[in-house]
C-alpha cells in the first residue's frame, strides 16, 4: 500500500526529494488553488508538478475551492501534471455524487489518459457506501476511493483548517470490507485515513493507496518531541522513517 502525504507547503520539499534519492515510495496529494493573488500557491504548484513520484489533487471540496470539471482537469493536467484527480463528489451524499459522476463522464473524452479520474464513493451508511460505489464502476470508472469518512467531532475544538475532525473507524472498515467482498475494485483509495497503524488492515483488504495531513502533525508523539531535542523538520523526518518507511527499508 502506497502512503500518500497532503502537501500545501513548499517548504516540505525538501524532505520528499531526499526520501525518493534514498528510494523509498510514497505519493503526494494536493488540492487546487483558485485566488485572487496566487503566488504562493503557484510555487508550490510548481513544485508539485516536478515531484517523480505519483501526484493526486483532490477536489477541494473540504476547503470551499470551486471549481467546475473542465477547470479541475485543466489545473490537473496543465499546473500541477497530477496523475490521478479525485473528480468532483458531495460530502455524505450518494445519489448527489453519482450525478456529479454522470456529469464528468461527459468531459472525460478531450482528456485523453493523461489524468485518470478517480470516482468518490459517498454515503450515511454501508449500505450508501456499497451502493454508490457499484453505480460508479458500473459506469465504467476503474480508479474508486471512498470518502467523506472524516466526520466532524461534536464539541470538538477548532483547528487550523476549521472544527476538529476524525475518522468513522466502525464505518470506514465496515464499508472497506464490504467494497473489497462485493465489488472487488481494481484500484482502491482511501481518502483522509492514512495512519501508521491502520497500515497492515489496509494491505489486507487490497487498499491502493490512503492518504492524510496527519503524517505532518504525529511526529508530536515521539520522545524527542516532547524533550525539545530535535527541530520540526528532523522530527518530521523521523516519523515519517519511524512508522511509514520502515517496512520498505527491509525490502530494499
Amino acid at each position: 500500500m502506497l502512503p500518500v502525504f497532503v502537501t500545501s507547503r513548499t517548504g516540505e520539499f525538501r524532505l520528499f526529494r531526499l526520501w525518493r534519492d534514498e528510494g523509498f515510495k510514497f505519493g503526494l496529494i494536493t488540492i487546487p488553488h483558485k485566488r485572487p493573488d496566487p503566488a504562493v500557491s503557484l510555487n508550490h504548484a510548481r513544485a508539485f508538478a516536478g515531484f517523480p513520484g505519483r501526484k493526486y489533487l483532490d477536489n477541494g471540496i473540504f476547503q470551499g475551492v470551486r471549481m467546475n470539471i473542465e477547470e479541475l482537469f485543466h489545473y490537473a493536467s496543465t499546473v500541477v501534471k497530477a496523475d490521478f484527480v479525485f473528480i468532483p463528489d458531495v460530502f455524505g451524499d450518494a445519489n448527489a455524487t453519482l450525478a456529479r459522476a454522470e456529469d464528468t463522464l461527459k468531459v472525460l473524452p478531450q482528456w485523453g489518459n493523461g489524468v485518470k479520474p478517480v470516482a468518490i464513493a459517498q454515503g450515511q451508511d454501508a449500505d450508501e457506501y456499497v451502493y454508490c460505489a457499484g453505480e460508479l464502476l458500473r459506469m465504467g470508472y476503474t480508479h474508486l476511493a471512498v470518502g467523506g469518512l472524516l466526520r466532524e467531532v461534536p464539541g470538538g475544538e477548532e483547528v487550523t483548517a476549521g472544527p476538529l475532525r476524525k475518522i468513522n473507524e466502525p464505518l470506514m472498515w465496515e464499508v472497506l470490507r464490504r467494497v473489497r467482498n462485493e465489488l472487488d475494485p481494481p484500484w482502491l483509495h482511501v481518502l483522509g485515513a492514512l495512519h501508521h497503524e491502520r497500515v497492515a488492515r489496509f494491505e489486507a483488504l487490497g487498499v491502493t493507496s490512503a492518504d492524510s495531513k496527519q503524517w505532518a502533525r504525529g511526529y508530536t508523539h515521539l520522545p524527542a518531541y516532547k524533550h525539545g531535542l530535535a527541530g520540526r523538520t528532523s522530527l518530521l523526518d523521523a516519523y515519517v522513517r519511524q512508522f511509514y518507511f520502515a517496512r520498505q527499508g527491509v525490502l530494499l
